[in-house]
C-alpha cells in the first residue's frame, strides 16, 4: 500500500463532529488547493497538478493569500493570478457548490479510512501467522479511537 493509503488508513471520521472548527478549515484548505490547481492549469501555467506540499497556516486565510504563497512556493510569478480575479473564482466556484462537492467528496475518501486500517492490520496478523512466528495472534484496541486512530496492538502469542 502506498503513502496515500496508508494515511487515509489514520482517518476517523467520528473526530470531525469534536473538532469542527478545525474540519471546517481542512475543507476549505482542500478547496483552495483544488480551485488553485483548476485555474492554474486553466491559465495554462502548469501541464499537470502541481505539487505544492505544506503551507504556513496563515497562508489561509482567504484564497488570495492562498494564491500567493502557492505561486511563490511554486516558483511563479506573483502576478500570474490578481487578487481580483482569485476572489472572482473563489466566489464563482462557492456558489456554484464545488466546496460542497470537495467535502462529500473528502467525507466519502475518509470513511474508507477504517477499511483500510482494518486491511493492514489483517495483513499483519496474517504475516505473523502465515510465517510461523507464533502459534496464535490477536489484535486489541488499546486506545480511544477518537484519540488516536492507530489504537490497535498486535499480540503473537508463540
Amino acid at each position: 500500500m502506498g503513502l496515500t493509503i496508508r494515511h487515509l488508513a489514520c482517518q476517523v471520521p467520528s473526530r470531525w463532529s469534536i473538532q469542527q472548527e478545525l474540519s471546517i478549515k481542512a475543507f476549505e484548505h482542500h478547496f483552495f488547493r483544488a480551485l488553485l490547481q483548476y485555474i492554474l492549469i486553466e491559465k495554462g501555467l502548469v501541464e499537470s497538478a502541481p505539487r505544492i506540499g505544506k503551507l504556513h497556516h496563515r497562508s489561509f486565510t482567504s484564497f488570495s493569500t492562498y494564491c500567493n504563497a502557492a505561486l511563490k512556493k511554486l516558483s511563479l510569478p506573483l502576478n500570474s493570478i490578481s487578487q481580483l480575479e482569485s476572489g472572482k473564482y473563489y466566489s464563482e466556484f462557492k456558489q456554484k457548490g464545488f466546496m460542497r462537492k470537495i467535502i462529500i467528496f473528502w467525507t466519502l475518501r475518509a470513511m474508507l479510512g477504517p477499511c483500510f486500517e482494518s486491511i493492514i492490520l489483517l495483513d499483519r496478523c496474517l504475516y505473523l501467522s502465515e510465517n510461523n512466528f507464533v502459534k496464535e495472534v490477536k489484535c486489541f484496541g488499546i486506545f480511544d479511537e477518537l484519540k488516536s486512530p492507530r489504537n490497535m496492538v498486535i499480540v503473537g502469542i508463540k
